[in-house]
């Protein structure tokens, strides 16, 4: 289900970003199912060869290296996010070895509700049961509805990185990485369902109330949807940690 191939070590992090190409790194916690393949083949529609995709473990980086700790320390800050000794959950466009812009990648907070995930998960799960019964491999049915689920995902990322990689204007993708931040901060409060107001207690209250509502042992029969929503409700709560000790610290 993971393609490791594209998993990206704090060894490989600095030949990765610095190669003359279109580099997209996806930071996450745990492996999850590796860099978003809908993105993946956007960009190759785009940019054909010219792209180069991976994704790394946040929980296993080592922030001893000195290209990590620049990243971390100087190149993200430049972006206009907060500064912090870790990296934030999302995906990171370079070109030339150059940090151009962050996505946080939050998901559709209208997709938390009843209806779980709406057509993205239907038609994932139909494609998914699909591939799985014709091949007669679960495995990569599964596969296929998790890729379908971060479709929505994909699109939204990739047009905000296509815009940035057009305009080519260090003071326009500074202006527009903080609308994208700021309109990705709004939904990952809606996600949790707290408003910008709320505590920094009732955030973390709202934020496991979230876990324990949606842990995939408790929704059997829609456990791989859970499972990627305990994760898009994990990075929405570090976004707005994250925002919030920026805040703090002025």
């Amino acid at each position: 289900m993971l393609n490791k191939a594209n998993e990206i070590t704090v060894a490989d992090f600095e030949k990765f970003v610095s190669s003359n190409k279109i580099c997209v790194l996806r930071a996450q916690f745990g492996m999850g199912i590796g860099f978003n393949k809908v993105l993946h083949s956007q960009f190759e529609q785009s940019y054909k060869g010219l792209v180069n995709v991976g994704w790394i473990d946040i929980s296993k980086i080592q922030y001893r290296s000195k290209a990590i700790r620049d990243f971390v320390q100087v190149s993200i800050p430049k972006l206009g996010l907060s500064n912090s000794n870790s990296i934030l959950p999302g995906y990171y466009l370079f070109r030339n070895g150059k940090l151009l812009a962050f996505h946080p990648g939050t998901i559709d907070p209208t997709k938390i509700d009843s209806s779980v995930h709406g057509i993205a998960a239907l038609f994932g799960v139909i494609a998914g049961l699909i591939v799985g019964i014709s091949e007669r491999d679960g495995v990569k049915g599964l596969q296929v509805f998790l890729e379908a689920m971060e479709a929505p995902v994909a699109f939204k990322v990739f047009r905000f990185f296509k815009e940035i990689l057009l305009i080519n204007n260090s003071s326009y993708a500074q202006q527009r990485q903080k609308v994208v931040y700021e309109d990705e901060l709004l939904n990952a409060y809606n996600l949790l369902k707290v408003s910008t107001d709320a505590t920094d207690e009732e955030v973390t209250k709202a934020w496991k109330a979230m876990q324990r509502k949606h842990h995939p042992d408790l929704h059997p029969s829609d456990a791989a949807a859970k499972t990627k929503l305990i994760q898009e409700i994990n990075q929405a709560y570090e976004l707005i940690r994250r925002s919030r000790k920026k805040r703090k610290s002025k």
